[in-house]
């Protein structure tokens, strides 16, 4: 086995990322050492790889970036019993820095954190962009504690949690309003199952859903607000009764006559990972993945993500 592997780090905030040779890094006593083999870019990657958190996270430089990933161990630490050698796993890395991410050939874990078993029937490229995007859905969904008729209004649906998101609702019995632009993106959605769509371009947002739902929809999902009075307007269309969730840490205040609002963050608890690896297997939900491209091609890949591609977009590693 060779010393190094191949990564792709940001070395500095005055520079851009780029691959790099680095050492294989070795597992500590409660830790596995994953071979990644597959994974996918997010929106979060992009943010991170040009320095937008270094107000809020420490950057580890060089900084491996990353979040997603599906591969193989090959290590295990002298505590760990939950996995052995040659276990093919999935998940999702989120550290309270940047770096040690999952864009390279080896990954080093906890194992009683970001990672559980690929089940055999969930393919490795699905596996590798299921964690973030299909974790998160899962939680915003199941934050709006809605029960089965209910509505839900989700604002960035034709992105990764919006698609994964659409989804889960419908699972879960609920009637679901997206976003998108007439065309693709509304024969998009409408395939994953919404039943009504809004077109941001040409409406106002909220005043249609209160069209479509005079007393406002029972919940609201928002993957776009990046700011409390943004956010304030789109969950307005959830009514005084309603919930509204955001992912962009949008909620800052609880207002007296609207909905309950929430911050949602991702987590990357097993469990999560096992829950949403189980409905893709079943045939539920669907990976929403538009293309793949070989690890060399991530800068290619992160130009796909900037178009806004209806899903999302994979890596692969091996």
């Amino acid at each position: 086995m060779t010393h190094t592997m191949r990564a792709y780090t940001l070395n500095s905030f005055e520079e851009t990322p780029a691959f790099a040779d680095m050492p294989i890094p070795e597992p500590g006593p409660n830790e596995v050492r994953v071979r990644v083999r597959a994974s996918s870019v997010n929106p979060v990657d992009a943010a991170t790889s040009v320095g937008a958190f270094r107000t809020m996270y420490e950057y580890r430089f060089p900084s491996v970036q990353g979040r997603d990933f599906a591969g193989t161990i090959d290590a295990v630490g002298a505590a760990v019993t939950r996995f052995q050698p040659g276990d093919d796993v999935f998940g999702m890395v989120k550290r309270d820095y940047v770096g040690d991410g999952t864009f390279a050939e080896y990954v080093v874990v906890d194992a009683q954190r970001f990672i559980t078993v690929r089940p055999e029937a969930l393919s490795l490229a699905d596996a590798g962009a299921l964690g973030l995007a299909g974790v998160t859905a899962l939680q915003c969904v199941e934050a709006l504690e809605l029960q089965p008729g209910a509505t839900v209004f989700i604002n960035g649906a034709t992105g990764g949690v919006g698609a994964f998101a659409i989804q889960i609702a419908v699972l879960g019995g609920l009637e679901v309003i997206a976003t998108a632009r007439t065309g693709e993106e509304e024969r998009h959605v409408r395939e994953l199952g919404a039943t009504h769509t809004v077109d941001w371009t040409t409406e106002d947002v909220t005043e249609a859903i209160l069209q479509l739902r005079p007393g406002g929809a029972d919940g609201v999902i928002d993957l776009i607000s990046r700011d409390p009075d943004s956010f304030r307007r789109i969950a307005a269309a959830a009514g005084p009764g309603g919930t509204a969730v955001t992912t962009l840490g949008a909620a800052r205040d609880q207002p007296e006559d609207g909905p309950v609002t929430k911050n949602i963050h991702s987590d990357s608890d097993p469990v999560l990972l096992t829950r949403i690896a189980e409905i893709v297997v079943d045939g539920s939900v669907r990976v929403p993945l538009v293309d793949t491209f070989p690890f060399e091609r991530i800068e290619d890949a992160f130009a796909l993500l900037a178009t806004g591609p209806l899903g999302k977009v994979g890596l692969q590693l091996e």
